[in-house]
């Protein structure tokens, strides 16, 4: 469905997505953050330039190498890069979990188990920021994981939703393709 290359190399230079922006804006002081689907390095980079210790992690391996080759060293040297799948990831603790557009290309099977490994690396007070594809999505019958609004707030049950709004409209992806978009647009805090 997706030239990952293409797609990275087309972001790579985008701002930070609003998810990300807002859930910085909740740290007094910056901490460790995972960047799941890091592609390119447009949240990566601000999560870095914010202070944070940052695992970026991805299965692309073009995108993580040129992702390193593009920071200064300083940034370098706070930056962990891990190739992996989400359905494998072993995720340490941390502050801020970032999943921009990503968690949607999960194994359904296995949503549930990425979902309470995300869960699990956050401890009390720690930050949630990503999407989530609704079921009115174009791309709804692709095989990728979907979530019908009341799952999503089944998912988020335990969860301060500290923003969160459904996109459900017609444009274009970044490749330049025309879509329907069902998004849901989330930031939250592990209570």
């Amino acid at each position: 469905m997706t030239d990952w290359k293409a797609y990275q190399q087309r972001t790579a230079d985008g701002r930070p997505r609003e998810t990300l922006e807002r859930a910085l804006k909740l740290f007094e002081k910056p901490g460790l953050a995972i960047d799941l689907g890091c592609g390119a390095g447009r949240d990566t980079r601000a999560l870095l330039q914010s202070g944070f210790h940052v695992t970026a992690l991805d299965g692309e391996t073009s995108a993580l190498v040129k992702l390193r080759q593009q920071l200064p060293e300083e940034a370098r040297e706070r930056l962990t890069i891990v190739r992996d799948t989400f359905e494998t990831m072993n995720l340490a603790k941390a502050d801020l979990i970032n999943a921009s557009y990503c968690l949607p290309f999960v194994d359904p099977a296995r949503a549930e188990v990425v979902w309470k490994n995300i869960e699990n690396a956050l401890p009390r007070g720690g930050v949630f920021s990503g999407q989530f594809f609704g079921v009115n999505d174009d791309w709804a019958t692709s095989g990728l994981w979907i979530l019908a609004r009341a799952k999503l707030e089944e998912m988020l049950s335990t969860w301060e939703v500290v923003w969160c709004r459904e996109e459900d409209t017609q444009g274009m992806t970044a490749m330049g393709a025309e879509k329907h978009w069902h998004v849901y647009h989330v930031v939250c805090r592990r209570p």
